[in-house]
C-alpha cells in the first residue's frame, strides 16, 4: 500500500471538524501519524482563522478513489464549495487535500504556503519537496517568520496506549 500524505484544514468549528474528519478517514484507511495542529490567518484574509495539519496514511485505494473518498468526507462535514452567488466559499468546513501519493512528486503547495510545509515537516522532515534541493525541516524554517501558531490543545488522535 502505498503511503499518502494529506493536508487537512477547516475554518468552521474547526477543531470539531477537524476531529471528525480524521474519525471519518480513519474508518476507510490506515491513519499512521498526525501533525501539530497550527491555527493561521486565511490566504487572502476575508474569513475566519484556520487550523491546519498533515496526516499519513497508508491505502489501497487508487489515487482518483482516495480523492473522491475525501470529497465524500468533506460533505459530510458540512463543506459547501460554492456560496450562494457562485463564487468560491470562504467558510471551509473541511478541506482535504493529497500533498503526496506514494513515489509520486509532491505537491506544488507543499514548499509554497506555510500552512501546508510546517505541519507536514513534522511528520515527513526528511522529504524532498518538487523543485527543492534541500528537505521539508529545512524548507518549513523559511516559514519561521509566518502566522502559524501551534495549537497543542487540540489533538487530532487519541493518545497512544502504553
Amino acid at each position: 500500500m502505498p503511503h499518502v500524505y494529506l493536508s487537512i484544514g477547516s475554518n468552521d468549528n474547526a477543531a470539531d471538524n477537524l476531529r471528525r474528519g480524521v474519525r471519518m478517514l480513519a474508518e476507510q484507511v490506515d491513519l499512521l501519524a498526525a501533525s501539530r495542529v497550527y491555527e493561521t490567518a486565511p490566504v487572502g484574509g476575508g474569513s475566519a482563522n484556520y487550523l491546519n495539519a498533515a496526516l499519513l496514511i497508508d491505502t489501497p485505494l487508487a489515487r482518483d478513489v482516495l480523492k473522491a473518498q475525501l470529497r465524500q468526507i468533506e460533505a459530510a462535514c458540512g463543506r459547501v464549495r460554492t456560496d450562494a452567488e457562485g463564487r468560491k466559499s470562504k467558510v471551509v468546513a473541511l478541506d482535504l487535500d493529497i500533498i503526496v501519493y506514494g513515489d509520486d512528486a509532491p505537491d506544488d503547495d507543499l514548499a509554497r504556503y506555510a500552512y501546508v510545509a510546517v505541519p507536514m515537516a513534522d511528520i515527513a522532515p526528511d522529504l524532498i519537496p518538487a523543485g527543492e534541493s534541500k528537505p521539508l525541516h529545512t524548507v518549513a524554517q523559511r516559514f519561521a517568520n509566518s502566522d502559524l501558531v501551534v495549537r497543542d490543545d487540540i489533538q487530532l488522535l487519541p493518545p497512544a496506549e502504553g
